[in-house]
């Protein structure tokens, strides 16, 4: 799930480029690619942020059975996230939950984290590791993530877990979300 911002990224830096095009499933997290795509006839209806297809998904994670991890944000962002999953959702399994260090990881500080997700049993990985971080992690641990379903969704996790409020309905209905952020 990118907006305009990764769409820029991946057209100033060509390996970014190739990380992005190499997606299974692109969702146009922002009101301007949706513009750009019904402009270029693509019958895009609305844009799809990343919270909102966590929060999509969550019900039927829950009828299913899905075990859900997340990668990402802080230990307290985490913690808050899953607090209100489980009262919204109490039959969600949720996995796991990791907040690496906020720097880069030295190769074996990597392979703990991989062996933590692939030990966990997850079904679907939700990455808030933020633009272009997540793509580029996501990218590098395509081979080695033994997870069907690996999801970059931002700063989803800040929104789900009520850390950080959305824009008034009305603001997404008229494509100014951006507005109530820059605000």
């Amino acid at each position: 799930a990118t907006g305009m911002h990764g769409v820029m990224e991946a057209r100033r830096d060509p390996d970014f480029k190739t990380v992005v095009n190499s997606a299974d499933l692109f969702v146009p997290d922002g009101i301007s690619l949706v513009w750009v795509a019904r402009r270029r006839g693509f019958p895009l209806k609305k844009r799809v942020c990343g919270s909102d297809l966590m929060w999509g998904f969550f019900s039927l994670a829950e009828e299913k059975g899905y075990r859900v991890f997340f990668y990402g944000d802080t230990e307290d962002t985490l913690q808050q996230l899953s607090l209100r999953l489980r009262e919204r959702f109490p039959r969600l399994q949720i996995a796991g939950v990791r907040s690496p260090p906020f720097r880069p990881l030295t190769p074996e500080e990597d392979e703990r984290e991989v062996r933590l997700i692939n030990e966990s049993g997850a079904d679907v990985v939700w990455v808030g590791l933020g633009l272009p971080k997540q793509e580029r992690w996501m990218f590098q641990h395509r081979n080695v993530l033994r997870v069907p379903v690996v999801v970059g969704v931002g700063a989803a996790f800040k929104f789900l877990s009520g850390q950080v409020r959305r824009a008034p309905q009305w603001m997404w209905d008229h494509g100014l979300e951006w507005l109530w952020r820059l605000l």
